[in-house]
């Protein structure tokens, strides 16, 4: 996808220079498919770039909620001890949209976005 491609490369790009330290905690809500057989998909990528913002990888997920319910959810335990609690859930004929918490030992950073087409 795109947009995650996209995203990957802006965020690592501001975490670069450690602005808010090491990440220790990602809340992610990926509103970006309207389509019920992407929302597993999305939070699988999702996951990935957590791993690589972490720089870690991931020891243990626990999903919950699948395609009849119109929502996704992960969470996520690394190797080093962070975690990340990612949600892909149907856009509902909104404008696709991602919001992102990043926390880290010296700070957060907040992400918002609406994705136009």
């Amino acid at each position: 996808m795109k947009y995650l491609a996209w995203l990957d490369k802006t965020l690592a790009a501001k975490l670069k220079d450690q602005p808010i330290g090491r990440p220790v905690f990602l809340r992610a809500f990926m509103q970006l498919t309207a389509d019920h057989g992407r929302l597993r998909e999305v939070a699988d990528q999702t996951l990935a770039l957590a791993a690589s913002w972490m720089g870690d990888s991931i020891a243990e997920t626990v999903w919950q909620g699948d395609a009849r319910d119109g929502y996704v959810s992960a969470m996520a335990r690394f190797r080093s001890g962070q975690t990340a609690l990612i949600s892909s859930e149907l856009t509902h004929g909104e404008e696709p949209a991602v919001q992102l918490l990043l926390m880290g030992q010296h700070g957060s950073l907040r992400f918002e976005d609406v994705v136009l087409g």
